[in-house]
């Protein structure tokens, strides 16, 4: 909550330079937000911040009301979270959530470690740790400079940050399931690392956003230098790749129709025909014709 309050009053004093007790707040929670911290941000808002109107509303109920509807099925896959509510009326129905972990930033360290499981391993230089020096007109060099004291986290989070955009840039999900006559797409595909080497992502790009549609893949299909024979520690390696995908994880067009089994059988022909999809992760190519086709 320090964290929160620190945020907000960013946001006020700087990047909107007003007067909180000037202005209505409008906030968005999750659906699954518990009652004691919708309490708790009310209480904030209100003694420390002075705002004289506060509205807390469900993100679920935001999507849909942008959508131009009262009653939809929304399913969010975003960055921590991938989750489904059902809005009637411009309220959530509780007991209609589902949600699991499976989302964009897991798919971002599944990238991570599968690069790091190869062998040998490419080498990842994140950009701070790069110098830039000019070797002639308009050419350029990279070297690589140790900082000793970086904190390990520090130097994760900006790991994460190539592969997002690997993710963002080379990911897609196949448009329809994979079969023996139609496989996973594995054509060589190199991205571009800050440093200018490239990493080949042929089997990433397509494998582990399948993971949404196919939780158990990496189960029955590791990658390639992960298979049985390609080194002594490859069924180790492969079997830490495929636990990084939470237990009891839904595919996709299953998370919606448990979420739409858990409504009255009334509301539900209306559900299944106003499905909208949200969130940064879902603008994977291929996603949304992917569900649609299911």
């Amino acid at each position: 909550w320090d964290a929160a309050e620190a945020i907000l009053e960013h946001a006020y004093k700087h990047s909107l330079s007003c007067d909180a007790a000037d202005h209505p707040l409008l906030m968005a929670e999750a659906s699954h937000n518990p009652p004691a911290a919708r309490e708790k941000m009310a209480e904030l808002v209100f003694e420390k911040f002075g705002v004289p109107a506060f509205f807390l509303s469900k993100n679920a109920v935001l999507t849909a009301f942008a959508s131009g509807r009262g009653t939809a099925l929304v399913l969010d896959v975003g960055g921590g979270v991938t989750s489904a509510a059902a809005v009637h009326d411009g309220y959530v129905l509780s007991r209609s959530v589902r949600r699991h972990a499976l989302a964009g930033d897991l798919i971002n360290e599944m990238l991570l470690k599968s690069a790091q499981l190869r062998n040998p391993p490419p080498p990842l230089l994140p950009l701070y740790s790069l110098k830039r020096t000019e070797v002639g007109p308009g050419e350029f060099s990279c070297s690589y400079v140790d900082y000793p004291g970086t904190h390990p986290s520090f130097h994760k989070y900006h790991l994460l940050q190539i592969l997002r955009d690997a993710k963002e840039n080379a990911c897609r999900c196949n448009m329809v399931a994979p079969t023996e006559a139609y496989p996973i797409d594995t054509s060589k595909w190199d991205f571009e690392m800050p440093d200018r080497s490239t990493l080949d992502v042929a089997w990433e790009r397509c494998h582990i956003p399948e993971l949404l549609f196919n939780p158990s893949l990496l189960r029955t299909t590791p990658p390639p230098w992960l298979r049985e024979g390609a080194s002594p520690s490859a069924a180790a390696g492969a079997a830490e790749l495929a636990g990084m995908v939470p237990e009891n994880v839904l595919a996709l067009p299953e998370l919606v129709a448990e979420t739409i089994r858990g409504c009255d059988t009334d509301m539900r022909r209306e559900l299944w025909g106003s499905i909208i999809v949200s969130g940064g992760c879902s603008l994977l190519p291929g996603l949304t014709e992917r569900l649609h086709g299911r």
